[in-house]
């Protein structure tokens, strides 16, 4: 019976033992946690692989982002950019007429756009 109240006051001492986090410090780790992996974005292709898609959405900040392509048929021409579009939920898409959308990324950008 000794070793095992021995073995409860060790046990609780040690689960004492460590250090204690403010609530501000708790607050920002959850922040730092969370935030990033609160949203999620995606890129694609739509009309046959001539419109580059790029959609976020779930973020909890007002940062911005578009959709960037390079267009090609016989030739690949400069990149080009859909429009600004909001992460918390946005689609941008960017179109390459009758030439192919290939190089598909997102470009994230400041808040507001």
């Amino acid at each position: 019976m000794r070793n095992l109240l021995a073995v409860l006051m060790a046990s609780a001492t040690i689960a004492g033992c460590g250090v204690e986090n403010t609530e501000d410090e708790q607050a920002e780790s959850v922040d730092e946690v969370i935030s990033p992996a609160a949203g999620s974005c995606s890129t694609s292709t739509a009309d046959g692989g001539h419109t580059a898609v790029g959609h976020c959405s779930g973020y909890m900040d007002t940062g911005t982002f578009h959709v960037v392509t390079t267009c090609c048929l016989t030739s690949c021409g400069g990149a080009i950019g859909g429009p600004w579009v909001f992460k918390a939920g946005g689609t941008s898409r960017a179109g390459c007429g009758s030439a192919y959308a290939t190089a598909v990324h997102i470009v994230f950008g400041p808040a507001g756009g």
